[in-house]
């Protein structure tokens, strides 16, 4: 899983992020079912229904949390929405867009508040997020960086 050159893989602690995602789910009574599905299905929300049923099984390079995360974010941002969503890694159309923001913020916080994860591409390989999330990633770390902070 090697996303940038000369960065090989690396092992990040997500349990707070797991954590404030547990708390996130828990006060918004969201329901999650975990199964085993074909390895190309993806874990998939039904927003008006809050719940999310998760393919323990799903072969990707991001780490279940970030796949989490964003169903997550299609409940709580389309919470009146009729559709199913499936977790796509690609960065198209709005609602897929904005359910990869929702995780990302949720994401710089979980990092920013316990200041282990330094930058974007370290937040890049934390998550397993293929290139394409680079644009996504740069807007949620700059729009929160200081340009004044010297490091």
């Amino acid at each position: 899983m090697c996303f940038y050159h000369g960065y090989s893989e690396v092992e990040y602690d997500l349990t707070q992020f797991d954590e404030y995602l547990e708390q996130i789910r828990s006060q918004n009574n969201i329901k999650v079912k975990h199964d085993r599905f074909d390895s190309e299905d993806p874990s998939v929300s039904i927003p008006y229904k809050k719940k999310i049923l998760i393919n323990d099984n799903h072969a990707t390079s991001v780490v279940p949390s970030f796949e989490y995360a964003h169903e997550i974010g299609h409940i709580l941002l389309f919470n009146d929405s009729q559709k199913l969503y499936g977790f796509s890694e690609l960065v198209t159309g709005i609602e897929e867009r904005a359910a990869h923001l929702w995780a990302l913020n949720a994401f710089y916080y979980v990092a920013n508040q316990n200041e282990y994860i330094p930058n974007y591409v370290d937040a890049m390989v934390a998550l397993g997020l293929p290139n394409s999330f680079e644009p996504l990633l740069r807007k949620v770390w700059s729009q929160y960086s200081d340009p004044f902070a010297v490091n």
